[in-house]
Order: structure tokens, then C-alpha cells, then sequence
């Protein structure tokens, strides 16, 4: 990690990894696979991003790709739900940030007996905080209504029949953001697993919106136990548009092309891709490796990183540098 004083250009990007790299960890650019960048135009611009220059200083070309988790949440921001947001911050700030307000409102949430103690602060730079925030809010929704109705500033919202309906649906879908953003994180975290994860999330959402359609709540538990059966029907139209505004983020942000598909579904399962579809330096090595049933088991019995070590470092060399290059990916 370096600081950055003053500009923070393309140019002046790319000087500081180099000098980083060169001078202070002393690691060669030789084995630079890729890069992850925040998309911003010092990053990867065309000419003069800090990406390109550093592909003209070592004079080749790298692979280079939009952190994955960066991207969801920027998909996430496509829900347009400022109008519940900001009646719950409102309310959050209101009690929390005030001792007279605050003191008395745990004393009352003490004597209510409830299982939560406290509200949450909202964090905007922390990407799971929104779900926290709004699962706390309405788990202690009624117990908030009370305790604020003798106060001199009103909240009509929280006796609104439509704005508790989003408040219910948002809460629910920021928990399934929030379950994607989790899996996307931690330790050993291999490109293809986190692409998984997002092609697994893109199929919940039409499954989701096919369900939404017919009036069933079974993935929304909060708008199914909180909205009354007969009104689940109604809201069909209401929030499907939501999930389709998603569902066109995700593929507009969040799709492989062909050829890199291929790559990352050959190194996961190199049994299941057609030979034909590899490049031409890995066909012979993929035809023998699919032959041999003591690499099939060994495959279907170790992890990954355990399977590409048993292999011939001789007989399957092209194959062992393309799996060593994808594990290297930071997503």
C-alpha cells in the first residue's frame, strides 16, 4: 500500500506501482498476470490510464477487469429507494445521535423485551451496512413507531400502507445483495467461484421476478410475513420492474464474454469442456487429461490447487500456466 499526496493521475499511478514494485518489494513484473481496478478513468483509461501505462512499461498486454464486488454494488445503486432510506436514516440519526433521545429509547426497548437493543448506524461507504441498518429498523419497527409518537417531530411514512410495503421489499432484496457481497469476499477466492456466484445471482432474480409475478412471497420472507396474503398479488407490477432493473445492471456489468467463459469453465472442470473450444496450445493436453481416469479422480476427490499440482509438469505445461494465471486473478 502507498499514499498518494496531491494528483492522482493515470501517470502518476502507474510511477508510483512501478516504483513500489521496483524499489520497495522488489518483485519482478515478469509474473504480472492482471489487473483489478475501481473503473475509474485514471485507472483504465484508453491513452493515458494508469493500466495502459503500465502494459507500455512492461510491453505487453495484460488481462484487466472491474473488481467484481465493486461492480454489484454499483448494480445494487440502480434500486431507487431514496424515499425509504432517508426516513430511516432520519429516524436513526434522530435517536441515536441525541443522548436524550437515545438513553431513553434503550430503557424502552429494555422494558418492551424485545431481541434487539439497539439501532444501527447507517455507514455509506460500508457496502453491508444498508442491509444491517434496514433488517434492524424493521425488526424494531413498531417498538420505533411508539416510542416516537409524543415527539415533536412526526414520521407519517411509518403509518403508510405504501412506504412500509418498500420498506418490507427493499429490506429483503438488500438481504440478497448483502448474501452475494459476503460470498464474493474472503480468503482463497478464485475468479471463476465469484463469477459463479454472480451467475447463480442472476438466475435468482428471474426466478424472483417469475414468482413475483404470480403473486408468491416465498423469498421475501419479511414482505410474507408482514403483508397480508391478499395484497401479495398487487404488488406483482410494483416491484417487478426493480428486479428487471437489476436483472439488465447485472448483464450490462456482469457478463463473461465467450472466450473467457471457456477459459475459467476449462481450469474448473477441464472434464467438461469440448476440446475444439480451447485454444490450440491446450487441445492435446485437454484430450489426455480427459482420457486419464486416475486425473479424473483425483480431480473429483482433492481441491483444485491439489489436482493442478498432481499434474505431469511436462506432459500438461501449457495447461498448469493457464491454471496458475486464472488462480492468480484477483477478483
Amino acid at each position: 500500500m502507498c499514499y498518494m499526496m496531491g494528483c492522482t493521475t493515470g501517470k502518476e499511478i502507474s510511477s508510483e506501482v512501478i516504483k513500489c514494485m521496483n524499489d520497495k518489494l522488489e518483485v519482478d513484473f515478469t509474473n504480472l498476470v492482471a489487473i483489478c481496478t475501481d473503473g475509474a478513468p485514471a485507472m483504465c483509461g484508453k491513452n493515458v490510464g494508469a493500466v495502459t501505462l503500465l502494459e507500455e512499461f512492461i510491453g505487453r498486454q495484460i488481462t484487466k477487469h472491474h473488481c467484481i464486488i465493486h461492480q454489484q454494488v454499483l448494480c445494487s445503486k440502480v434500486l431507487k429507494f431514496e424515499h425509504v432510506m432517508s426516513v430511516v436514516v432520519s429516524i436513526v440519526n434522530l435517536i441515536r445521535s441525541r443522548g436524550l433521545k437515545h438513553r431513553p429509547f434503550q430503557a424502552f426497548l429494555e422494558g418492551e423485551d424485545t431481541e434487539c437493543s439497539d439501532l444501527i448506524y447507517h455507514t455509506e461507504v460500508r457496502w453491508l451496512s444498508r442491509g444491517r441498518v434496514l433488517q434492524r429498523f424493521v425488526a424494531l419497527k413498531e417498538e420505533i413507531a411508539k416510542f416516537l409518537e409524543n415527539g415533536l417531530i412526526k414520521f407519517p411514512e411509518l403509518e403508510n400502507e405504501s412506504w412500509n410495503q418498500d420498506l418490507f421489499f427493499f429490506c429483503d432484496i438488500t438481504a440478497h445483495l448483502n448474501d452475494l457481497n459476503v460470498q464474493l469476499q474472503g480468503k482463497n477466492q478464485l475468479i471463476f467461484q465469484m463469477c459463479a456466484a454472480v451467475k447463480a445471482f442472476k438466475m435468482k432474480l428471474k426466478l424472483f421476478r417469475s414468482q413475483l409475478s404470480k403473486g408468491e412471497m416465498c423469498h421475501f420472507p419479511t414482505c410474507a410475513q408482514r403483508i397480508p396474503q391478499q395484497k401479495h398479488a398487487e404488488l406483482e407490477e410494483k416491484y417487478a420492474k426493480h428486479i428487471n432493473l437489476l436483472i439488465e445492471e447485472f448483464d450490462r456489468r456482469l457478463t463473461l464474454s465467450k472466450d473467457d467463459d471457456i477459459q475459467l469453465k476449462l481450469i474448473e472442470d477441464p472434464f467438461s469442456v469440448d476440446p475444439e473450444e480451447v485454444t490450440q496450445d491446450l487441445q492435446l493436453e485437454v484430450i489426455e487429461l480427459q482420457c486419464s481416469a486416475v486425473y479424473r479422480n483425483t480431480h473429483r476427490e482433492s481441491s483444485l490447487w491439489d489436482f493442478y499440482k498432481s499434474l505431469d509438469d511436462e506432459k500438461y505445461k501449457n495447461l498448469i500456466e493457464v491454471a496458475l494465471k486464472t488462480f492468480s486473478i484477483f477478483g
